[in-house]
């Protein structure tokens, strides 16, 4: 006869004590489990997007507010007035185009910009990864970031990913060689922050509460 089954039928009590030390095992096992996972770096990310309703062109300046060509989920990572070191950068227009991006440089001169990051936004960033097109399909330009390797923009919207070190970001610095859209900006970060975990003995699972943190 199967022991389970003869537990099970012979002997309820201790069929009961059987399944409580199994629970145990499981929950000792999920706690040695979440220890290790405490010592992890976990990673994570914010995306800054554009967002304007200037159906004309304007220059970006020291004063011009993040509410004002920021969606409002962003500018909770960059300060009031973010913008410092502008050459030659705008926001507004007549397209969708325009209304969700920055241009950065214009036709056959360089430009720049610096965006200053909130306490919410500064992080170990270890890449920044722009969403960036041409403003000419047939004008060539090239975009760097943080001083990073410049890079060739093509015509079509697409990401570029420039590395970090994982050093603390409070800044992110633009340069480019003449007219680009920069439609928005992920910065990859980790953080040793452990995220909330639930055991479920019931359901024999551990659930990340967060729901933004993955193990790598």
């Amino acid at each position: 006869m199967h022991f389970r089954f003869f537990v099970l039928t012979l002997c309820p009590s201790i069929h009961n004590l059987y399944i409580r030390i199994l629970n145990k095992n499981l929950h000792l096992l999920l706690t040695l489990l979440l220890v290790a996972v405490c010592g992890s770096a976990f990673a994570q990310s914010y995306t800054i997007t554009f967002s304007s309703i200037a159906n004309g062109v304007y220059p970006i300046t020291s004063t011009t507010k993040a509410t004002t060509i920021c969606t409002e989920e962003s500018t909770t990572f960059l300060t009031a007035q973010p913008f410092a070191n502008i050459v030659k950068s705008y926001y507004g227009g007549p397209t969708v185009q325009d209304s969700t991006s920055i241009r950065i440089g214009k036709s056959n001169a360089a430009g720049a910009i610096t965006i200053n990051l909130s306490d919410s936004g500064k992080v170990y960033a270890t890449s920044i990864v722009v969403n960036a097109q041409r403003y000419k399909a047939d004008k060539a330009v090239t975009l760097s970031v943080n001083g990073k390797a410049a890079q060739d923009i093509q015509a079509e919207a697409a990401d570029y990913t420039f590395d970090l070190n994982g050093k603390l970001l409070d800044s992110l610095t633009f340069n480019s060689s003449t007219y680009v859209y920069v439609n928005s900006i992920t910065v990859n970060y980790e953080t040793t922050e452990t995220p909330d975990f639930v055991i479920d003995e019931n359901a024999n699972s551990v659930k990340d509460t967060t729901g933004v943190a993955n193990v790598v």
